[in-house]
């Protein structure tokens, strides 16, 4: 959080706290603390909240994550990860890992995202089913995780991200 006050925005701006649930704000002192003097959107409450402005993310799922981008279009975005992988977005994105735990995306990972989406597109526009089960199901097994938040980070609306999430799982449990 330091670093984004010290690099988001000038001393005027205020930082956007984005959260899955307001409880989860509300139940944790840190956030609950930052929450005094920025203001706070989930994705079910987020009608009034400002847009492009700095926007700090905590372990965002696909749709707060979504949120965020929307609202922080122009400004920074510094998200926490938490269960839900933010990794396909941090590669696609070239995001910077000011953990240092991970290594930024690599030329050669972030070539792989653009022949995904194709893919993908291709066999959505047949309308097959099977066809896009097909297409995600040749991305590595790997890196299949990565996909719903690579494809937001894509430009794709959260009902899309949120399906191809549902057909990850579902390749993953081998349904």
């Amino acid at each position: 959080m330091a670093w984004l006050a010290e690099n988001g925005a000038g001393k005027d701006a205020r930082t956007l706290l984005v959260a899955n649930e307001l409880w989860t704000v509300k139940t944790d002192p840190t956030l609950r603390t930052f929450s005094r003097r920025n203001p706070v959107a989930t994705p079910q409450r987020a009608s009034g909240i400002p847009w492009g402005v700095p926007v700090l993310a905590v372990n965002p799922n696909l749709a707060a994550l979504h949120l965020a981008v929307q609202r922080s279009r122009g400004a920074a975005l510094c998200v926490l990860e938490g269960a839900t992988s933010v990794e396909g977005w941090a590669e696609v994105t070239a995001a910077t890992d000011l953990t240092g735990e991970r290594p930024a995306g690599t030329p050669e990972v972030d070539q792989d995202w653009p022949g995904t989406a194709q893919r993908i597109e291709a066999a959505a526009a047949q309308g097959d089913p099977r066809a896009i089960h097909d297409a995600v199901a040749t991305t590595p097994s790997d890196r299949r995780h990565l996909l719903p938040a690579g494809y937001l980070a894509l430009g794709v609306d959260l009902r899309t991200a949120t399906r191809l999430a549902d057909l990850v799982a579902h390749l993953r449990l081998g349904v």
